[in-house]
């Protein structure tokens, strides 16, 4: 009854930005998408989506930034974009990285790429309108 109450341990995956790891109470699959800081410190503080019990996930930090990484937030700021679009946009951003690191097709890689770059320009066009 009370096990939700305290935190236990689980291991994880760093893909990109995307940290997954696999509920061991239920075996459901989590992800959640890491800033800088929380992929340097190498553990994660989180409950899982399905049951809900609470889990210090354990991961290896990555050895280096993702390439591209503060340009994308750096744009993200000149643009001024509402809360929703950045929010849209950075998980974007990270679903193409973690597809990288999963060595998808290039071809799929480059077309998640035009998507991002389209939605983009969409969002600046609407704001201006």
């Amino acid at each position: 009854m009370f096990e939700r109450l305290f935190e236990k341990k689980a291991d994880g995956i760093l893909k990109g930005m995307t940290l997954e790891w696999n509920c061991p109470a239920c075996a459901g699959i989590n992800f959640r998408i890491l800033s800088a800081a929380e992929r340097a410190a190498g553990e994660y503080h989180s409950h899982c989506r399905y049951c809900k019990v609470r889990y210090r996930i354990g991961f290896s930090p990555p050895s280096q930034g993702i390439a591209g990484e503060a340009e994308f937030y750096e744009r993200l700021e000149d643009e001024h974009f509402t809360e929703e679009e950045q929010k849209e946009l950075i998980r974007d951003f990270a679903e193409i990285e973690y597809m990288r690191a999963d060595n998808a097709n290039p071809r799929e890689v480059t077309g998640k790429g035009r998507m991002l770059e389209e939605k983009i320009v969409f969002f600046k066009h609407r704001r201006r309108i």
